[in-house]
């Protein structure tokens, strides 16, 4: 399996964790999947695998965290040109800072 797929896999792994109120389990998930993908040069990879820690963390109850990872996402998005992905980034922001 390849680290695209294998980050995709745990992102939703970690997405279904944090539904469930398995915070701890799906915020362990996420971290690992920003680790796999820090290793690689695929900046928007590494930005959708803050987007998803930053949706644990909402869930969990913890929008400063939260707010941090989508921050840090953002500049990936911005650093690569993906304008789609940064205004998302930045309406996911808006509603944690409001």
């Amino acid at each position: 399996m390849d680290i695209a797929s294998s980050v995709i896999g745990m992102r939703v792994r970690a997405m279904v964790n944090a539904r469930a109120g398995r915070f701890d389990d799906a915020e362990r998930m996420a971290r690992e999947q920003i680790a796999m993908v820090d290793e690689t040069d695929f900046i928007v990879d590494q930005g959708d695998a803050r987007i998803g820690l930053a949706e644990v963390l909402e869930l969990a109850g913890r929008p400063d965290e939260a707010d941090a990872a989508t921050t840090e996402a953002l500049a990936r998005y911005e650093t690569k040109g993906n304008v789609l992905q940064a205004d998302l980034a930045r309406v996911r922001l808006e509603r944690l800072r409001s």
